[in-house]
């Protein structure tokens, strides 16, 4: 398994191990696609916002994150983490802020929750939206051109899937992250796994350079993360940082700069 973008020799992988990232598996046929929830103090606008963060900042290590148990509108962080690989796999090849390093990852994206995509960037992020970070992840879909790609006898896909993606997520050891030079702690319990089959539509001109087992119609995937969600931010210029380690010791860092506007 290579980072980033690479893939066991199978064919069978699509990984992105150690980036800033945020995106997702776009339109599928899964139920839990539905548009999420906001909270009244969500819709009131910054004020509210502002006030729930202090409040939050009680109980919660990472007042500027929503807690790790929490459901950021209504979605739990595995949902997000799917939704991540969703939007990932929709966008078209020609603007797939994935495949071009500098691209703004703001390429097609809707909806209360910001992805952010691997790499050192400048990114132009809407007001009154929550962030996706997502410093490593890992996913696979489903069938592949490889005919060995396939469950043992009586196993099911789901468990083929996971016990596939596993080993390369359980080899991060550290995650660190800092929003405006502030740490972020215990960013390595921050996890998210499918517990089930999700779905995602692969357009069709990444089969080339990203993944050559999308067929265009709804395939089988799962996905395993760590993410976390930062809540919207005030206006104006941020910057994050992500480190990403390894048990072969290898360091991944990232600087992305967030204009919320």
């Amino acid at each position: 398994m290579t980072t980033t973008s690479g893939r066991q020799p199978s064919g069978a992988w699509r990984t992105t191990m150690v980036a800033l990232g945020a995106c997702a598996l776009g339109a599928c046929g899964s139920s839990e696609v539905a548009g999420p929830q906001t909270t009244a103090a969500e819709a009131a606008g910054p004020e509210s916002s502002a006030a729930a963060l202090a409040q939050d900042s009680r109980h919660n290590p990472n007042p500027a994150l929503f807690p790790k148990d929490a459901r950021p509108y209504g979605r739990s962080l595995e949902f997000w983490s799917e939704q991540w690989w969703r939007w990932i796999y929709s966008v078209p090849a020609a603007n797939n802020p994935f495949l071009h390093p500098g691209l703004d990852s703001n390429q097609g994206q809707s909806g209360p929750v910001f992805f952010l995509v691997a790499g050192d960037r400048t990114n132009t992020v809407p007001r009154h939206r929550a962030i996706a970070v997502v410093p490593s992840s890992i996913a696979t879909i489903y069938p592949c051109p490889d005919p060995t790609f396939v469950p043992a006898p009586g196993q099911s896909l789901f468990d083929f899937l996971i016990s596939s993606i596993l080993p390369a997520h359980n080899a991060v050891v550290e995650v660190d992250a800092t929003l405006d030079g502030q740490p972020l702690t215990d960013l390595l319990s921050y996890q998210a796994t499918s517990d089930d089959l999700t779905f995602v539509v692969g357009d069709l001109s990444l089969q080339t350079d990203f993944d050559n087992c999308i067929t265009g119609a709804p395939q089988p995937a799962v996905a395993s993360s760590f993410i976390f969600i930062i809540k919207p931010l005030e206006p104006g210029m941020h910057v994050l940082t992500t480190k990403v380690v390894n048990q072969a010791g290898r360091v991944f860092t990232h600087t992305q700069n967030l204009d919320v506007q």
